[in-house]
């Protein structure tokens, strides 16, 4: 019993470095840490990702299909491309984002695309990734709604180009580390102005 204790003892202990090993090799997001110090006028005017209470959380996936990416769809309202693309973690951070969100409820529909329904209104928006030559994050409305949901969607994209921004100026991040990296420095902002403007 004595010789099985101590293989036990082995066995424990190699797989806690490699647990160990696995999360020091991945950096997180600046949303997925917890609450931070605002960097911009915009940052503190949001909540903090590091409280995912408020959001409803995540429904069953529909269909889980091999694979974390999706084909670009044609009907987007906004797309950024990208240069190199982490798509499992960004995947990752984005469901939990959506799921964070109060009054959005999110769903991955399929591999690599991640719904966010308004639960008031219904509208909704599918926000997908994709890799290799095509390696790009991109929203379509796949259910449109009101005025007031239209309102609502501005408001969620703008928050999602705050969290993109936020990644993108996170200097504590490697760039080997990052979970993306931008084909044009001035992407983001491009997408922005074809949003309607939030209110002050």
């Amino acid at each position: 019993s004595g010789m099985m204790s101590a293989r036990w003892v082995v066995v424990v202990g190699v797989v806690l470095s490699v647990l160990c090993a696995i999360a020091t090799s991945f950096v997180l997001p600046p949303a997925l840490r917890g609450p931070t110090s605002p960097t911009s006028p915009a940052a503190s005017q949001r909540e903090p990702l590091g409280v995912l209470a408020a959001g409803k959380g995540f429904g069953k996936a529909e269909s889980t299909p091999s694979g974390n990416s999706a084909k670009p769809p044609s009907d987007a309202i906004l797309t950024i491309p990208f240069k190199d693309i982490k798509i499992g973690a960004l995947k990752m951070f984005i469901s939990l984002w959506v799921m964070g969100q109060e009054d959005w409820t999110g769903n991955e529909v399929q591999s690599g695309v991640i719904s966010a329904v308004h639960d008031a209104t219904q509208g909704s928006v599918q926000i997908s990734l994709a890799d290799g030559s095509d390696a790009s994050l991109s929203v379509s409305r796949s259910k449109d709604g009101t005025l007031q949901y239209r309102l609502q969607e501005a408001l969620l994209l703008h928050r999602l180009l705050d969290e993109l921004e936020d990644i993108m100026g996170d200097a504590s991040i490697a760039d080997d580390k990052r979970v993306f990296t931008l084909s044009d420095p001035g992407a983001i902002e491009a997408v922005r102005s074809t949003i309607p403007a939030r209110q002050a």
